[in-house]
């Protein structure tokens, strides 16, 4: 419809009548790309509601630049719903370059996805592991704690005594108690 607010209302109303079908999700992922924010946030809101039956669209979606980072938020928002997306996350770290937003949305994806994203684990060990990961060490200490994995903790008992960064002590101590 050519009405902005129709459009939007549309979007929020498919999201809170608790439709799953593939339809519904397919209205939404394109209601996703509305030239109005409005409409995008409604629909990015509907899909996080939908949950899991949006996740296989979701990450079709991160194939477009222009939405990933939103497509991410929504991943996140699903939290433990959303584990099948955990494989695209990861490849999407990859990517990410110089967007340090982008990374860190991941970062909150995969820590929400919580104990289901297992799959990260070795990839966030290696970020963990490798000095020239920069920040994006914090980052990796954040989802290893938020999976459980317990392995990391001699690789965040060593990082705490080389370490220079204050975000990246914090996260790797945090991480610690939390899984310790």
């Amino acid at each position: 419809d050519d009405s902005i607010m129709l459009r939007a209302s549309a979007a929020d109303a498919l999201g809170r009548t608790g439709d799953t079908r593939d339809e519904v999700v397919e209205a939404l992922m394109k209601a996703l790309s509305d030239g109005n924010a409005a409409v995008t946030v409604n629909a990015a809101n509907a899909l996080s509601r939908i949950g899991v039956p949006a996740v296989p669209a979701l990450v079709h979606k991160l194939a477009d630049e222009n939405y990933r980072r939103l497509v991410v938020e929504v991943l996140g928002e699903i939290g433990l719903g959303a584990e099948a997306a955990v494989p695209a996350l990861v490849e999407l770290l990859s990517h990410v370059g110089d967007d340090v937003e982008l990374r860190r949305e991941v970062f909150i994806a995969l820590a929400s996805i919580g104990p289901k994203a297992t799959e990260a684990t070795s990839a966030m060990m290696k970020i963990l592991q490798d000095p020239a990961a920069g920040d994006a060490r914090a980052g990796a200490a954040y989802v290893l704690a938020h999976i459980g994995e317990k392995k990391a903790l001699p690789v965040l008992q060593d990082l705490i005594k080389v370490a220079k960064d204050e975000r990246i002590l914090r996260s790797s101590a945090w991480a610690m108690v939390t899984l310790d």
